[in-house]
């Protein structure tokens, strides 16, 4: 004869540790706590956009005048270390290199007010060339220094590997 099993229907309550969890909880919203460091708000940056002509509704731009004289151009070369901190920092135009300034952003400063005052009140742009490990922080840093020295127009660039040393 087949035997039958009679299943119970009686419900077995979990038992789920809370406290542990809980305890768990706190110690990782500690841990992202004490280790949250938000960067610095970054500066303001005036950028070189075209200004639209015409009436409110018109978003046409028009062409450059040819007639118009184009702006001074000078380039930064800014070579960066392993670490992300100032190697080098050259000052020429778009084809001539500029002798070395060393890592001393004063120095670059400096040489770019006097440029500034040579210059005039002619337009001029900066195109700075960076290497690929510059920190954040020193590109925002240098492209301020640039802007404190009289140029309105900068334009942040990596550094093309065939202009290198």
């Amino acid at each position: 004869m087949v035997k039958r099993h009679k299943y119970s229907n009686t419900f077995v309550e979990p038992d789920l540790p809370i406290t542990p969890m809980l305890d768990m909880s706190f110690q990782l919203l500690a841990f992202f706590l004490t280790t949250f460091n938000p960067s610095p708000i970054e500066g303001h940056m005036d950028m070189a956009l075209p200004k639209e002509m015409g009436d409110a509704n018109s978003s046409v731009v028009p062409p450059p005048d040819p007639t118009q004289e184009l702006p001074e151009e000078l380039t930064v070369q800014v070579d960066a270390t392993e670490a992300g901190a100032i190697a080098d920092i050259r000052i020429g135009n778009k084809t001539i290199t500029g002798q070395s300034l060393g890592s001393d952003s004063a120095k670059m400063f400096a040489n770019l007010q006097a440029r500034r005052k040579e210059i005039g009140e002619k337009p001029a742009k900066v195109r700075l060339e960076c290497g690929d490990n510059l920190s954040y922080k020193l590109l925002i840093k240098l492209m301020d220094e640039i802007t404190r020295a009289g140029f309105k127009q900068v334009a942040p660039a990596l550094q093309d590997d065939r202009k290198k040393k």
